[in-house]
């Protein structure tokens, strides 16, 4: 009896994750210059993130699923930069961006 009503408690409350980005979003990646830069990812379900690439920042909120997405301003070509999704949870980063 006690195992199933730990079960039904993991099942029933998310565990809390880092954010981590959208399997497109790599090392190395390269990015349009001059146009609002779109960025999506994962984390606990209504997780406040903070996302900076290049001195620009954006905040988005997880949905109910865990997805979240933002949009930086517009960049002109430059970089390697380092684009980053900071929350409570922890942090996910990505290097060498190019624009």
């Amino acid at each position: 009896m006690t195992l199933a009503v730990v079960a039904a408690w993991l099942v029933a409350c998310p565990a809390f994750a880092a954010p981590s980005f959208a399997p497109r979003f790599l090392d190395r990646m390269v990015l349009q210059r001059d146009a609002p830069i779109a960025v999506e990812g994962s984390a606990s379900p209504r997780e406040r993130i903070s996302i900076s690439l290049a001195g620009r920042r954006a905040t988005a909120t997880a949905d109910a699923q865990g997805r979240w997405r933002a949009r930086l301003p517009a960049l002109e070509a430059g970089g390697p930069h380092r684009l980053e999704a900071r929350s409570a949870s922890g942090a996910a980063i990505i290097d060498d961006v190019l624009v």
